[in-house]
């Protein structure tokens, strides 16, 4: 039986090839193919990946059967279009374990099922040795930078090193700037925010040294605090560390090492009546 895999949202845009070889390998009788729109009209079940890139300001349509991956902080749940998307949803995947506990909390008819985002080699670009030689970004942070706190952040980096800014880069856009960084920055819209192990995921990847602010989920963060570089001062991290290139090297490598052993975990679809395996 067929599964739609469609992507709405611009900002994450590697996920749709790191899902497919997860899927496929979990669910073996089922047939993934990735696709550009959803068809609200068929019948075939669809996974929607980051389903508030459909909009969140008004009455969102809701294809006919389909599951979610809820990839924003929790309280995007208070807005009621976007729960009313969710709660449409044979089940929605999320990420997060505080997420899970808030969504359980606030919305308890609500179906979230944990996903564990892992390493996928189809994230992975051409790895090159980790050298200074040919990386000349000191600095790269992949994301959405008009948040007045990231700017203010960015703009403290950028008065002592080299910072390149983008959301807007293909997957092969993003591996190569990432194989041409120093170090990786991930940086909150606001002080406190779930670990956005999306990110982590393309930047763990393709052998980068990453910094990232403290996370509100601590158990995402103590999983993760042996491949990144966990700071409240990102600023002072990132200056020390680039004065430190063979740490960064070591960084880089035993990151990727660990991040290769992370498997993806996305249960839930045998529940789905007709998409259960059957024997």
């Amino acid at each position: 039986m067929r599964v739609r895999i469609v992507n709405v949202s611009h900002a994450t845009r590697e996920l749709p090839q790191a899902l497919l070889p997860a899927l496929r390998a979990a669910y073996p009788h089922l047939d993934f193919e990735i696709h550009s729109h959803l068809d609200y009209d068929t019948p075939e079940l669809q996974i929607v990946v980051c389903p508030a890139g459909l909009g969140l300001h008004g009455p969102l349509r809701q294809p006919r059967l389909y599951v979610a991956l809820q990839l924003e902080e929790y309280p995007v749940l208070d807005n009621p279009y976007y729960r009313n998307f969710l709660d449409g949803a044979a089940f929605h995947w999320d990420y997060s374990t505080l997420n899970l506990a808030k969504t359980r909390e606030r919305y308890p008819l609500l179906r979230p099922i944990q996903c564990r985002i892992g390493y996928s080699p189809s994230v992975a670009g051409h790895l090159r040795p980790y050298s200074d030689d040919n990386r000349p970004i000191d600095v790269l942070f992949l994301g959405w930078d008009a948040h007045p706190r990231r700017k203010r952040i960015i703009g403290e980096l950028k008065a002592f090193c080299r910072v390149f800014v983008t959301h807007e880069a293909t997957l092969q856009d993003m591996q190569r700037l990432i194989q041409r960084a120093k170090i990786c920055v991930n940086i909150h819209a606001k002080e406190q925010f779930v670990l956005q192990t999306v990110r982590l995921n393309i930047l763990l990847s393709n052998q980068a040294c990453v910094v990232s602010e403290p996370a509100e989920d601590a158990d995402a963060q103590l999983r993760y605090s042996g491949a990144v570089v966990f700071s409240s001062d990102l600023p002072s991290a990132v200056r020390l560390l680039l004065a430190d290139p063979a740490r960064r090297a070591s960084l880089a490598a035993e990151s990727l090492a660990w991040y290769r052993l992370q498997p993806w975990s996305l249960p839930g679809l045998e529940t789905i009546p007709a998409y259960a395996e059957t024997a």
